[in-house]
């Protein structure tokens, strides 16, 4: 359905003259975990539930640019949408502008790790360790290496190999998690 409506989406814009002007952007909300890990819902922070579709396309955007290495989140498309029309980026933003890869200037954007918040706990992601602190629940936390183990069955908070990363990646994770608890406004 989505492809049919995006059709009629695209031949209206070129209709009235405004394709070759307009950024389409396409991404989704979390998904939910479609029983990976014996779970149904997203709250779990799962490669399943964490990774979201993001397709920029429009003027200045080189074709066929696939990115898989940059890590990016949603607080990035202000940014990129700012960059890719020439509007200054607002300087109290976290996010990045993705204008650089997508435009073929570099393969990959500036970032050593991003941070995801849900209901069940904090994480962060440098695009080889994931370690996640949770908030809620009987674990307090888990390790785990995307790279070696992209489905996540093995678990390395406990595995004496990981210590250093574990520890790093913490540090790491506490420093944002008081960042943005600091910003936060008190309740009256």
């Amino acid at each position: 359905g989505i492809d049919e409506h995006f059709g009629k989406i695209i031949d209206y814009l070129k209709m009235k003259n405004l394709f070759g002007n307009t950024i389409i952007i396409v991404t989704s909300d979390h998904g939910e975990m479609g029983q990976s890990h014996g779970l149904v819902f997203k709250s779990r922070l799962l490669e399943e539930a964490t990774r979201t579709p993001l397709i920029i396309s429009g003027p200045g955007v080189k074709k066929g640019v696939v990115d898989s290495k940059s890590l990016t989140s949603g607080i990035d498309l202000v940014p990129t949408l700012c960059d890719l029309v020439g509007i200054p980026v607002p300087e109290n933003l976290s996010g990045k502008s993705l204008k650089s890869v997508l435009t073929g200037q570099t393969d990959k954007i500036d970032r050593e790790y991003i941070i995801v918040e849900s209901s069940s706990g904090y994480q962060i992601n440098d695009g080889r360790y994931k370690y996640t602190a949770f908030t809620r629940g009987d674990k307090e936390a888990s390790l785990m290496d995307i790279l070696a183990d992209p489905g996540e069955m093995s678990d390395k908070v406990a595995d004496l190999a990981y210590v250093a990363e574990k520890e790093r990646l913490h540090g790491l994770l506490m420093k944002e998690i008081k960042k943005i608890t600091e910003q936060v406004p008190a309740e009256k």
